[in-house]
């Protein structure tokens, strides 16, 4: 999955100034057998602009609990990410 989903307003550090990001983009590549998973992410403003490029880790559990239900892992990296899909 390599969507962009809107998020809560929220003013984050950008690399050369500081603003508002209202979208996350998310780049999640699972292979089956994997006990733990990495995805990198940015914060991205209106513009499509990146302010922050993040990355989060996935553990063995929270992927057994992902399941066939996609929004679980999104919101999941949301929430790492420290920010509230709307």
């Amino acid at each position: 999955m390599n969507e962009v989903y809107a998020i809560q307003p929220i003013t984050v550090p950008g690399f050369n100034t500081t603003g508002t990001a209202t979208k996350i983009m998310q780049n999640v590549s699972y292979t089956i057998g994997m006990t733990e998973m990495h995805v990198p992410y940015s914060l991205v403003n209106a513009d499509d602009e990146v302010l922050w490029n993040g990355n989060v880790l996935i553990n063995s559990a929270e992927l057994a609990a992902w399941g066939t239900d996609n929004n679980y892992m999104i919101d999941l990296v949301c929430s790492k990410a420290g920010v509230v899909r709307v």
